[in-house]
């Protein structure tokens, strides 16, 4: 929920995402387009650096890393934290960047226990779990519990 409230809080969100994470981001901000608001995909073109440098006060960055590329958002995770709020979503619940953010969500790394691609459904499922959030609290004003769905569990 909190999530979901920094979102709509936010005068401008910038998302940054890198791989098949940066697939999901497009597509999260593709569904919120749709609720008029517009995030800026800020790895698009290689201008993360530039973006993040033009934050404000009142704006969001979020990162979303599953594995190894949260190391490639250092400069932007300090940068940003340093001029607006922070949320990082990664499958690294003891990140170097765990203090540096404002809010940290933390989803399963089933890649290394059961061998699954980045992009397989466990993740999927997950990350459209928590980007579904905002589409819930706009449109029913919901108080909404999010719990990491482990489908591969036996």
């Amino acid at each position: 929920m909190k999530a979901a409230e920094m979102i709509m809080d936010s005068n401008r969100v910038f998302m940054f995402g890198v791989g098949d994470t940066g697939i999901t981001v497009k597509s999260f901000i593709n569904k919120v387009n749709k609720l008029n608001i517009f995030p800026i995909f800020a790895n698009e073109n290689g201008e993360e650096d530039h973006i993040v440098r033009r934050v404000r006060p009142n704006d969001l960055a979020v990162f979303t890393s599953y594995e190894n590329y949260e190391r490639e958002f250092g400069y932007e995770i300090n940068e940003a934290q340093q001029h607006c709020q922070t949320i990082l979503i990664t499958s690294k619940p003891n990140t170097i960047y765990k203090d540096k953010v404002d809010l940290l969500i933390t989803i399963p790394s089933e890649e290394k226990r059961r061998k699954l691609r980045p992009s397989s459904l466990n993740l999927r499922l997950n990350m459209y779990l928590i980007w579904s959030l905002p589409f819930l609290y706009k449109k029913y004003n919901l108080v909404i519990t999010y719990q990491c769905v482990h489908l591969f569990d036996t």
